[in-house]
């Protein structure tokens, strides 16, 4: 049994946090309604990579989905929302913060007609304080909370982690939030508003946040080794090849010394000590570098330091990670269909994307449909508020300007 069957919600945003968390909880098996502008829909339907007419960066956030599509804008559909709102668990907005007040569609004025919604807002600043207003995307939360100021060599630029750091961790935080609050919901037969601000988010995982406020000790840029651990950080091989070595208490360092044939380095005053090594980590590092490259192959190095019980590993591109065993053991990869549109332009009839990143023994996820071609639903689900065919059609096109 999936562990959000009979769940209802309503997501009214675009590209990765407000779409993702809606789409983990689909993979939790609720059911989901994607409302999306006329015309073009959510902005990732258009951004590519393109698979077969449809944004990648779409398909992977919008799957297990239902599209319909509506002016939010006008006050008409404003009330269909609101009608949808009524007999929904969890609304799911992404506008500027202000704006859903403008249209009606706030939390104070859904709540009022249904007390048991949970209502969540994603925002890069959040919904209080004084950048709440500011226009924001991830690189931009990146940048005010630090961690690109904390990311990079240590004597060049700050630099942004390569992925949508602040999106991805602003959907894990809210799809944590919204389960914790249908939780509470079961005790208290409330809802709840829940304000989601990327970038307070990423600050939560700023580290270095911990030594300013707790020790007044500003740290930045440490490139690839850790200020406060050796060795822990990447070497370099021969020929581009890297590895990720982590042996930064003593036992560990005394093991690799060894395998190193570099015993002499284990109880000098330079070395005897973790502080020790974090000091003198700058002439330590070409050490361990020069050992490895003694490898043509980085990997027999990985195999010797794995044998001595050395946390230790190459570091993977993407395309070696997805050809791993370690991927396909932990059946990493899960088969989402193609879309009606995709199979008309000759698609496979499924793809492969990844799979929640957790195992649950008894709640599998779940795939319940591709992602939707944009205003797939129109006539399902608004049919299930009364509309005829032919007043959805009637509404289509007053939305469309027509």
């Amino acid at each position: 049994m999936a562990m959000l069957d009979g769940i209802k919600v309503l997501e009214i945003s675009t590209l990765v946090a407000g779409p993702g968390i809606a789409r983990y909880l689909a993979s939790m098996g609720a059911d989901v309604v994607k409302i999306e502008r006329m015309g073009y829909g959510d902005d990732s339907r258009l951004y590519p990579p393109s698979i077969y007419g449809m944004g990648l960066p779409f398909y992977a956030m919008n799957y297990g989905k239902k599209s319909v599509t509506m002016d939010v804008t006008d006050p008409e559909a404003g009330e269909i929302i609101k009608k949808m709102a009524a007999d929904a668990d969890v609304f799911i907005e992404g506008f500027k913060p202000g704006d859903m007040a403008k249209y009606g569609l706030d939390y104070e004025t859904l709540s009022a007609i249904n007390p048991r919604l949970i209502y969540v807002s994603v925002s890069t600043f959040g919904q209080t304080g004084p950048l709440s207003n500011k226009p924001g995307y991830d690189i931009i939360a990146q940048a005010v909370s630090g961690m690109m100021d904390i990311t990079g060599e240590i004597d060049g630029p700050p630099m942004r982690v390569g992925t949508m750091l602040g999106d991805y961790v602003g959907r894990l935080q809210g799809s944590l939030d919204v389960v914790a609050a249908l939780y509470l919901r079961q005790q208290t037969g409330r809802g709840q508003y829940i304000d989601i601000s990327l970038t307070s988010a990423l600050a939560d995982m700023n580290m270095c946040l911990f030594w300013e406020t707790m020790a007044d000790i500003h740290l930045t840029r440490g490139g690839n080794h850790m200020a406060s651990a050796f060795p822990y950080g990447m070497f370099t091989g021969k020929n581009g090849q890297y590895a990720i070595i982590c042996a930064p208490n003593d036992r560990f360092w005394g093991i690799l010394c060894k395998l190193m044939g570099r015993e002499d380095l284990i109880d000098t005053p330079k070395t005897n000590s973790v502080t020790a090594r974090i000091q003198n980590q700058a002439e330590l590092i070409p050490i361990v570098d020069g050992w490895l490259q003694t490898f043509d192959n980085i990997q027999d190095a990985i195999d010797i330091m794995d044998a001595a019980g050395i946390a230790c590993s190459k570091v993977y591109s993407t395309k070696d990670l997805v050809e791993s065993e370690y991927f396909k053991a932990r059946k990493s990869l899960i088969d989402i269909p193609a879309t009606p549109s995709q199979l008309a332009k000759g698609a496979p009839e499924t793809f492969k994307l990844p799979a929640l990143p957790v195992e649950l023994a008894d709640s599998p996820e779940v795939v319940k449909s591709a992602p939707p071609d944009l205003g797939q639903h129109n006539y399902e689900v608004l049919g299930q508020y009364g509309f005829t065919k032919e007043q959805v059609d009637a509404l289509q096109a007053k939305w469309s300007g027509k």
